[in-house]
């Protein structure tokens, strides 16, 4: 029962990520091509990166369930719009839960490889985040995890470092995994319900009128 509750999660995050990909390419007035090229960078982009410094091959393109997921979404975000933007909210969530999922699996992969804890925890971030710094980069413009907006990268380290400590006090595998996944999500969901975010490192300063 547990397996399949995390398969259907993962499905979801899988298909809210390609929503957001399919949403932020309407924005560049993207072609039908360039849509579908965009919502499978955001869905499988981070897993492959992860894998690429792994030096195994590419797990998810490899699950033709999770393509076919991907490709269900991001066709019926380009065709139903109004429809998911009245369900802001619950893609959100999705999403949100997806960044939790995909920094546990991220780090359980790497663990498997017997990799350092640093990298390790690198990988969790790095696979949540890794799809859409390529979608944005596609888009081009600066991708949003590196600007000020609320936390992502952070909730995911957090819950890579609880995850970390959990671990190193022999807390089973599934039971690590489940708690880095509700940590960064809950840290996730807190950041967005109250606007919490990282302070800029620069402010641009005012223009003098001349």
């Amino acid at each position: 029962m547990q397996d399949e509750l995390l398969r259907v999660l993962s499905l979801a995050s899988f298909a809210a990520f390609a929503i957001g990909g399919v949403v932020a390419s309407r924005q560049r007035r993207a072609d039908i091509i360039g849509a579908y090229i965009i919502a499978n960078a955001a869905s499988f982009g981070g897993g492959i990166i992860r894998d690429a410094i792994l030096g195994i091959p590419a797990i998810g393109p490899r699950d033709p369930i999770a393509l076919l997921t991907v490709l269900i979404a991001a066709t019926a975000a380009m065709f139903l719009p109004r429809a998911f933007a009245r369900w802001t909210t619950v893609v959100d969530v999705l999403d949100a839960i997806g960044i939790g999922l995909f920094n546990a699996i991220g780090m359980s992969i790497a663990w498997s490889q017997g990799v350092h804890p640093g990298l390790v925890l690198l990988l969790g971030s790095v696979t949540a985040a890794g799809g859409g710094v390529i979608c944005d980069v596609l888009l081009g413009r600066m991708p949003i995890v590196m600007q000020h907006s609320t936390l992502f990268v952070t909730a995911c380290q957090i819950g890579g470092l609880v995850g970390l400590a959990a671990h190193a006090l022999g807390l089973g595998p599934d039971a690590v995994g489940l708690l880095i996944a509700v940590v960064t999500t809950g840290v996730r969901l807190l950041a967005m319900r109250f606007g919490w975010t990282l302070q800029a490192l620069w402010d641009p300063k005012p223009v003098e009128p001349t």
